[in-house]
């Protein structure tokens, strides 16, 4: 839900910025100019706007518990949260799919969102990325596979294996000494900046565009929370304050 508040405020189509073409080729003549995407102040933007829908779900869910909302939990029955957590999963799966093919997919947001990201997605199969494609399945596997052996020897494990920080660093250090995107055009996050950035103050106009979305989404992220408490509570035969 933020990253579709993200796309709807900060578009790509809103820091598109003229390029001068030098050179020329096939399809360019001398002195043309381009539109590319302004990255670096779209994904600033983006995080702005991430960062002030983070401050007002957490103002309405402070809310939400100082006024004792947490008996709506009675009303959440074990079919509904089963049919809601199994969404939520889904809707991460397809999320999270056209980043591991690395396949080019159009930024969609709204009813049948997913059924477009799909769509795009299958258009684009014959552009999969193998080595994203080696890259995301072998990591997928390893995680499962240790993930397992945490829970099958919990009791003789005095700490669970932290498999993703062993998964993260290992891959990190494969892409660097491999050159993997140069050499195979795998994804990389590029630099990452040192140290947090400094505070600032959530731009007030953005805060109320996004009042109406930050509202429901307070209310779907404890409704997530609270389902997915109640799986681990009826798993474990235990209950759980809704407040």
């Amino acid at each position: 839900m933020v990253g579709s508040v993200v796309l709807t405020l900060a578009p790509d189509e809103n820091f598109m910025r003229l390029v001068n073409v030098t050179g020329a080729n096939e399809t360019n003549a001398p002195g043309e100019s381009l539109m590319e995407v302004d990255i670096e102040a779209r994904e600033a933007q983006r995080v702005m706007v991430a960062c002030a829908i983070t401050v007002l779900v957490g103002i309405f869910q402070v809310a939400m518990g100082l006024l004792q909302v947490g008996f709506l939990v009675r009303y959440l029955s074990d079919p509904l949260v089963g049919g809601f957590t199994t969404a939520a999963a889904f809707h991460v799966f397809i999320s999270q799919i056209q980043t591991i093919l690395s396949v080019p997919s159009h930024n969609h947001n709204g009813l049948f969102a997913f059924a477009y990201t799909l769509i795009d997605v299958g258009r684009n199969i014959d552009q999969t990325n193998i080595a994203d494609l080696i890259a995301g399945l072998l990591t997928i596997f390893i995680v499962m596979t240790v993930k397992e052996i945490n829970t099958m020897f919990q009791h003789k494990i005095p700490v669970p294996i932290p498999i993703e920080v062993i998964v993260t660093v290992i891959a990190s250090a494969v892409s660097h000494v491999m050159d993997l995107n140069s050499n195979y055009g795998a994804s990389i996050v590029q630099n990452l900046p040192r140290g947090f950035a400094p505070p600032k103050t959530p731009n007030l106009e953005v805060m109320r565009n996004i009042s109406s979305s930050s509202f429901s989404t307070a209310v779907v992220g404890y409704a997530v929370a609270v389902s997915v408490a109640k799986v681990y509570a009826a798993k474990h035969d235990y209950t759980i304050d809704g407040n």
